[in-house]
């Protein structure tokens, strides 16, 4: 006797069901505004005890997670820094790449690498895609 399977359902709108919650799921769970939720992520220090314990319930509940892509977008910067080399394989540009990566740290940035191998189209590939992330 073959087993049954409950349908699959579209999201609809409800937060439980979507994989990736948005600040948006955690307020409405939490029943505060938005900006309470950020205020919490941010500056929890700000918010009461009560109402900081309801929103980090709800982010627990809901498995929310920051996405710091996104937090770039809307402060519109970054914490990261795009290096292209033109060839990784030369000892000289593993040692500019080390000091790059020494340099991004020190100043708390993240350091994307990429090696064009002396081909221009591959440089301006990368490029674009650096513009894209930023």
């Amino acid at each position: 006797m073959a087993e049954s399977q409950a349908p699959v359902r579209p999201d609809n709108g409800d937060s439980s069901r979507r994989s990736n919650p948005r600040i948006q799921d955690v307020a409405q769970r939490a029943g505060v505004a938005i900006g309470t939720v950020s205020n919490v992520l941010n500056n929890p220090d700000i918010v009461t005890e009560q109402t900081r314990v309801k929103v980090e319930a709800a982010i627990t509940e809901l498995g929310f997670v920051r996405n710091s892509a996104a937090r770039a977008l809307a402060a519109r910067r970054t914490d990261t820094v795009g290096l292209i080399l033109i060839d990784i394989g030369n000892s000289l540009f593993v040692d500019i790449a080390r000091g790059a990566e020494s340099a991004a740290g020190q100043a708390q940035l993240k350091l994307l690498l990429a090696n064009s191998d002396s081909t221009r189209s591959k440089q301006d590939n990368y490029l674009e895609l650096f513009d894209q992330a930023a």
